[in-house]
């Protein structure tokens, strides 16, 4: 049984996993490097910040999550 609902999709240019994005939900989650120009967004916060190194600086005021924020 594969662990995924829903055929992962990929970028057809990059090759980039863009997750289950034929799922009903509203959302996905998408790499930011996927994003090739500035879309005005900024994110609602970080997961896994416990797991950071310790040289990266978060340089917002997003909440901020040791895990994963919806488990």
């Amino acid at each position: 049984v594969p662990p995924y609902k829903y055929d992962r999709c990929f970028c057809s240019i990059c090759g980039s996993a863009l997750g289950e994005v034929l799922s009903e939900e509203e959302t996905f989650p998408l790499a930011a490097n996927c994003i090739d120009g500035d879309i005005k967004l900024e994110n609602k916060f970080h997961e896994f910040v416990s797991e950071k190194p310790c040289w990266l600086k978060i340089g917002d005021s997003a909440k901020q999550f040791d895990e994963h924020p919806f488990e």
